[in-house]
């Protein structure tokens, strides 16, 4: 009806324009037809509502932080938050404006996400106004995940946040970030940040674990977690299995570390990750996440190092236990890679060298051909004439230009009671293509 009425509109403007012949007046017959309706105004659509249940103004390693939790309180889930944050003076009066984004990417109706900023030096808020500035609106995955457990030790850069979350939803989901929030002794907020997380499949009532970092002199009481997650399908894929199970072994000095492998049992080249954690007495006493860079081909294997791992001595000796007592265990996950090739590069070792409990080398990587490289990475294991492994690393390196040699050094732990002349060294050196 709409398009009659705009049709009639322009007839009558034709006529008297003289564009249309002239018709007798005559009256209209009568109509069986309704009345058009009109078309609805039109409306802005409201902003979503967000609510900021706790803000606070902490110290902060170099200087201070506005630290807080936004509530979607909108039926919609977004994605892409970013706050306006209005520092204020003791008379309400603004020193400046600042723009943070929460530290989940997309949050869901009637859930939290942290958020930071950082406050110019030379500024001293006595508070904040915070509204919301931007926003996109995300997808909708229903999705339950608890704090499981929680630890803190002492760390050279401060305090080491480690634990569990559970995946209490009735579906398999993989979590994008996860953020924690850690309190001091009065419950108060005291410092946000993302955690350390293996991206793997998580079923229902699995745990996944993960780290974070309370930089400097902080002392947390209680810790709270927040994440964004995806859901998966039920029968999804599995892309890398471990080939040989995960040992902990020593060096001289006493230094444990892990070594175990991995293989690419999908049919396209992936990029593997491995999260190596630790346990004693039944608590998690260590987590390290290696994450590759370049792609490792179908049917192929990757033997994998891991010895770093931050706090372990502080919570071996709160648990009493020795470092011999420690069991290690892999979660393994992988993401496709951007390119089916896979370059390899020549090395040349041009020094050798075994020192206390180490293997040091260093030599050059060269890459022929013109085909542009993203980057590149050297993959070394230790093993026995027999095969067995006994220690590897992974290290990336810029590839450099084409036929110019890129000097490269790494190292890698000798286990205690090895001959370094009876042992073999594996070097790889492998190419990322450039995807434009």
């Amino acid at each position: 009806m709409a398009s009659r009425a705009r049709l009639a509109a322009l007839a009558a403007a034709l006529l008297l324009a003289g564009c249309l012949p002239a018709a007798p007046i005559s009256a209209p017959p009568p109509s069986t037809e309704a009345a058009p309706t009109p078309a609805p105004a039109a409306t802005m659509t409201p902003a979503p509502a967000m609510s900021f249940p706790e803000i606070v103004i902490v110290p902060a390693t170099g200087g201070v932080q506005v630290v807080g939790l936004a509530r979607n309180d909108s039926s919609l889930p977004l994605r892409d938050v970013s706050l306006a944050i209005d520092l204020l003076d003791d008379d309400g009066e603004s020193l400046g404006k600042l723009v943070a984004a929460l530290l989940l990417s997309s949050v869901q109706p009637g859930a939290l996400s942290p958020f930071r900023a950082a406050v110019p030096e030379g500024l001293s808020p006595a508070s904040t106004r915070v509204t919301l500035d931007g926003y996109r609106v995300g997808t909708r995955v229903p999705f339950i995940v608890a704090l499981e457990s929680a630890s803190t030790a002492a760390s050279a850069d401060g305090t080491r946040l480690l634990g569990l979350v559970r995946n209490e939803g009735p579906q398999a989901i993989q979590i994008r970030e996860l953020a924690v929030v850690w309190r001091d002794g009065g419950g108060s907020l005291a410092g946000a940040g993302l955690a350390a997380i293996p991206h793997a499949p998580v079923p229902s009532d699995a745990n996944l674990p993960w780290t974070a970092l309370a930089p400097g002199a902080v002392e947390v009481g209680e810790v709270d977690v927040f994440a964004a997650a995806t859901a998966l399908l039920p029968n999804t894929e599995v892309l890398l299995e471990v080939s040989v199970d995960p040992a902990w072994r020593r060096t001289v000095q006493g230094r444990g570390y892990v070594t175990g492998e991995i293989r690419n049992v999908s049919a396209i080249p992936l990029l593997p990750a491995v999260a190596v954690t630790l346990w004693a007495q039944g608590e998690l006493v260590g987590l390290e996440i290696l994450r590759s860079t370049v792609p490792l081909p179908p049917g192929e294997v990757l033997a994998y190092g891991a010895e770093t791992f931050p706090s372990l001595d502080a919570r071996l000796e709160r648990l009493g236990v020795a470092v011999q007592e420690v069991v290690p265990s892999v979660v393994v996950s992988a993401s496709a890679a951007p390119a089916f090739s896979e370059p390899r590069l020549e090395i040349t070792v041009l020094h050798f060298e075994v020192i206390g409990s180490r293997v040091y080398l260093e030599g050059t990587l060269t890459r022929g051909g013109e085909q542009p490289l993203a980057g590149a990475e050297i993959h070394a294991a230790l093993r026995s004439v027999e095969g067995e492994l006994q220690s590897a690393t992974w290290l990336p390196i810029a590839p450099g230009s084409a036929g110019a040699p890129v000097p490269f050094r790494l190292d890698l732990p000798l286990p205690a009671g090895v001959n370094s002349a009876l042992s073999e060294i594996d070097l790889r050196a492998v190419g990322l293509p450039f995807s434009p």
